[in-house]
């Protein structure tokens, strides 16, 4: 009986070294094969996160002591209502990248934006892309004509695809929320994905916090009230803006901001820039 055993035991032994031997073959050859790849697609092994770099100053101050600028290689957001100073705040990201020579790129998806007015804020309108997602921009050719936001996404996937923008913004603004919110998730975890571990800062603007976990900044404007001017001698109907005050605040923050940002609320001044030649 004690040779028996022993005889088995010495068995099981010889399988546990054989299998350890195939064990070491196979992760060496695991070593060679990766190694071989790593020779054949360098860029694939390369660690992407030091390119995701700093964050876009919004020209604003108050709004970079709350939240540091809008971070590179994220999605972010700025809600607000109507006068609240969100497309300012988005006019102003505008002029800071195009003032640093990159290229931007505006999905207009209800077609409001002004060309006049970036221009008064500094915007290097040779350096913006201006999409307009309405059904008479698309091609008379074009059979089955895609809705806005159909556009706006697919406009969208291409840009990022193609890279090389500072900064990317959907503008939703003037999207009602229960529209805006039905956009899925997932569209908003694939265009993240996209602009992770790029320069590019994708920058969605919309009524009501829309694109939710996905995002990494969640910039909140709430209109308080309106100042307006006008000379001693013109008509009451003829006052202008002279600026606007907000409160705002962040709901979310990057991580790497965290620690160091005074997340509180703050009052915000926006003055307006008249060009009464226009």
């Amino acid at each position: 009986m004690t040779s028996a055993f022993s005889s088995a035991q010495e068995l099981t032994w010889d399988d546990r070294e054989v299998a350890a031997q195939q064990l070491s073959g196979k992760q060496l050859a695991a070593r060679n094969a990766l190694h071989d790849l790593e020779l054949r697609f360098p860029d694939a092994f390369k660690n992407n996160a030091t390119l995701t770099t700093g964050a876009i100053n919004t020209g604003i101050p108050e709004i970079n002591r709350l939240c540091g600028g809008v971070p590179r290689g994220s999605l972010s957001e700025i809600v607000g209502n109507a006068s609240s100073g969100r497309t300012t705040v988005m006019m102003n990201l505008l002029h800071e990248v195009t003032e640093c020579g990159e290229v931007c790129a505006l999905i207009d998806v209800s077609d409001t934006f002004s060309p006049h007015a970036a221009s008064a804020l500094g915007v290097d309108m040779g350096r913006l892309l201006w999409v307009r997602c309405t059904k008479e921009a698309q091609p008379k050719t074009m059979k089955g004509r895609l809705a806005p936001l159909e556009q706006a996404f697919k406009a969208a996937d291409l840009l990022l695809n193609a890279g090389g923008l500072g900064l990317l913004v959907i503008d939703l603004g003037n999207i009602a929320h229960e529209v805006a919110r039905k956009i899925p998730l997932a569209s908003w975890f694939r265009l993240r994905r996209m602009v992770e571990h790029t320069k590019t800062a994708l920058l969605v603007v919309a009524l009501e916090t829309t694109v939710g976990t996905c995002s990494a900044l969640t910039l909140e404007l709430r209109h308080r009230r309106l100042v307006l001017e006008m000379e001693a001698d013109a008509p009451f109907h003829a006052r202008l803006l002279a600026c606007l005050e907000s409160d705002a605040r962040t709901t979310r923050l990057p991580a790497s901001v965290k620690k160091s940002i005074n997340s509180a609320l703050s009052h915000v001044t926006l003055e307006t820039k008249w060009n009464l030649a226009l």
